[in-house]
Formats: C-alpha cells, structure tokens, sequence
C-alpha cells in the first residue's frame, strides 16, 4: 500500500458559487478565456447568463465555441486549437458537463503538441497545459476532479483517452440547483457513469480503506437516485449524487490503485463505432453481462460487492437487485436495445482490440470480448 495523493484543483461546492468563476479566473492573471460549450442548454438553465455576468464584472475577456459533442470529435478539438493560438487564448474555460472538460483539456494540452491526437495514441506525452477552468452541469465523468480526457477520431472510430497532471482544472465550480432541469435519463446517465468508475477500481482492489469508502459511495449513490426519482429538486439527494459522483473517479479514494478499465474499454468501442450512444447508456447496456463474466475471476470481492452494497447473500441476488435497479431507472440492460446487431458485435471486438487487450482481472482477448457482448444482446 504505497501512493502519492495530489489533487490540486480547487473544487467550489454549493448553491450559488456560479458568479465566483470570474474572480477565480483573474487571480490567475488571466486576459482572456476560451469559453468551450455543448448544445445551448447552458443558455436555458441560466448556467450561461451567470458566467459571462461574472467574466464581465471581472474584466476578462472570452472567445466562444459551442457544439461540443456528447462524445466529443477530434475535429472541433482541433478547430478550438486554432481559435486559441490565433485569438491569443489565457486558459479555457468548460461550462457543461463531461464531454465539455473532457474536450477543455484535450484543448490545453494540445495547445503544446504538434499533433493533439498523439497524445491519444500515444506517440506524445502531454507534459504542459493551458490554465483549465470548470463549471460543472452534468456529473457522470469525474473530469472536473481528474486528469482523464477522451476524445473521439471520427476517421478512424478510435475513442481513445490520455491523461496527464497538468490537466488538472485550476478552478471547478459545482452547484447542484442547476443540475434540477436536466433530463431524467441524463442524471439516470450519471449515476451508471459513476457506479462503473468505482467498479472498475473496486473488483482489483485489496486494500480495506478503499474498499470500503468505494462502498460507502456506491450506497450513496444508489440511495440518491433513488429519492431523486420521486423529486427531482430535492437539494440533498441531488448534492449528494453530485459530490459521490465527482469522488468515484478521484484520487482521494482510490489510494493508488489503477483499476480494470475493461468495461469502458468495450464501451469506447460502442460509441466509437455508434457515436449517437451515449457513454453512459454503452456502459449500462453492458454491465450486467460484465459483471457476470468477470465474476469468477475475484469472487470474493464480487461477493462482498453484493453482500455490502446491496445487502445480498449471494453475488448472484446483487447482481438481479443491480438489473433491477437499471429496469427501474429506465437505463439500458442489454446492447440490443441500443439498437446493436448481433451482427456488428465481431467488428465492434476488433475496433476495442486496436489499443490492446483491456483488462487486469481478466486480459480480454478477442473471444471474450465477443462473449460479453453476445451476453448482453441476449440478456
């Protein structure tokens, strides 16, 4: 048990922290801000009226991009490239959810590389970044928190990650009331989101601390989306989901431990291929028959799993307790209802394969690869 805990991002939380962006922004001695945005819900929520409010009456300036993709492209990263080195960019600043800093950071860092997609495939390393600032209204990825980005190369299907310390945000602001309008089946997206993030970790962990406060957020995530169910408003429940949300795929419970990653690696493969599904609603249709699969490959931890999350005998009654959950919530069970063929399950194996055999609990080869998602067309 030997790790280095360094999370330098100072993470803003609570009602009415959104008007605080514009002086947090200029203690860094920052001009001028790339401010990057999705599809204009920013603008209906308000999100969008409170920042550039706060980024006036701080005297800085900003460029805006909008139209960040759900699973963000290459080819906006790269036109935001431009629009920061000709347009003599500061820092970027995200408004939106995952997909929006995920892209932030490819931005910051690509910013120094000749080419930002070698950073994805590996040929470069991010080693300096631009100034990354956030302000969250989706949670699911963690990447206010984190130094994670995944972009997606629509020429080749790869949606590949890369990550690196100098993508950590400077600055993230977190308020859950403007998480209240979003669709139920995006805060549904969120909770998979999370859930899997800490089961990527959790099934190769053998360290207790970890183990149980993985635990202990998994619960409270569940117990969150539970009552957000019955009231979407309710504050607690929503700030609850929000903050575990943003801890499942931090440093701080984790203690050093890399995680199997498998799950994410077959759904990378999913959207790379169908890039109308959402990351979220891939990793839920395939979560079951994952779940089933790796099984035997640490049965006491998938036990225990059951046993402390669910308050199940067996692993298998946690895992119907788990389908149930997801029928509940109205969130994907099997590929076929992501409108998959069994048909293109063998391309979508080769296209996950071309960054190597995911997994730690279990090496995937092709032929399992096949198994997990024939598993959930069928569930």
């Amino acid at each position: 048990m030997e790790f280095t805990l360094n999370i330098p991002v100072k993470y803003i939380f609570g009602k009415n922290t959104i008007p605080r962006i514009g002086n947090e922004i200029a203690a860094e001695n920052i001009k001028k801000v790339l401010l990057l945005a999705g599809g204009g819900s920013i603008k209906k929520n308000g999100v969008y009226d409170q920042v550039v409010n706060s980024l006036k009456q701080s005297g800085i300036q900003w460029i805006e991009l909008w139209d960040v993709q759900p699973n963000p492209v290459l080819s906006h990263t790269r036109k935001a490239i431009e629009i920061v080195k000709a347009e003599g960019i500061d820092a970027i600043l995200a408004v939106g959810g995952g997909s929006v800093i995920d892209e932030a950071k490819a931005v910051a860092g690509g910013f120094y590389l000749d080419d930002v997609w070698a950073a994805f495939s590996g040929k470069a390393r991010i080693t300096k970044a631009l100034p990354i600032f956030t302000v969250l209204t989706l949670s699911a990825s963690a990447s206010e928190i984190n130094t994670n980005a995944v972009i997606l190369n629509e020429d080749t299907m790869q949606k590949w990650a890369t990550g690196a310390p100098s993508l950590f945000p400077k600055v993230s602001i977190v308020d859950p009331t403007v998480q209240y309008s979003l669709p139920w089946h995006q805060t549904v997206n969120g909770f998979v989101d999370s859930m899997s993030h800490i089961t990527e970790v959790y099934f190769t962990d053998d360290i207790e601390i970890s183990l149980e406060l993985f635990e202990g957020i998994m619960r409270t995530l569940i117990n969150s989306i539970k009552k957000l169910k019955v009231n979407e408003q309710d504050y607690l429940p929503r700030a609850n989901l929000v903050y575990s949300s943003s801890m499942a795929l931090s440093a701080f419970p984790r203690c050093g431990v890399a995680g199997d990653w498998s799950q994410h690696a077959i759904e990378h493969g999913i959207s790379g291929m169908f890039p109308k599904i959402a990351h979220a609603a891939g990793l839920s249709a395939i979560y079951p028959a994952w779940l089933e699969f790796m099984y035997s490959y640490n049965e006491t931890i998938f036990n225990r799993w059951a046993k402390n999350v669910f308050g199940a005998d067996t692993f298998k009654e946690g895992l119907n307790t788990f389908v149930s959950l997801l029928k509940e919530l109205d969130s994907p069970y099997s590929i076929k209802q992501l409108g998959i063929k069994e048909e293109d399950i063998p391309a979508i194996a080769d296209l996950i394969l071309q960054s190597g055999n995911p997994g730690k609990l279990k090496s995937l080869d092709k032929a399992d690869i096949i198994t997990i998602l024939k598993n959930s067309y069928n569930y």
